[in-house]
């Protein structure tokens, strides 16, 4: 089985929990971890730029989801 050693001693138990925060697999606990998760996502194209998302609506429940359907006639 091939193995990458890239990472090969780097993660472990010990520090499992601050590689998964880091990578954005649980939220960033320190600065540390944020800025790590900046640098390995820097160049994401992140496509809801524009968009708003109501925070409050989601937490209260009262999210409305606007869907279209496309029929065809065959």
């Amino acid at each position: 089985m091939a193995t990458n050693k890239k990472y090969q001693g780097k993660v472990d138990l010990d520090n499992l929990r601050e590689w998964l925060c880091s990578t954005g697999f649980l939220f960033p606990q320190n600065e540390l971890q944020l800025a790590r998760f900046n640098e390995l996502y820097a160049d994401y194209d992140f496509k809801l730029k524009d968009a708003r998302i109501d925070v409050k609506s989601i937490i209260d429940g009262n999210v409305c989801f606007n869907t279209s359907v496309m029929s065809t006639i065959i």
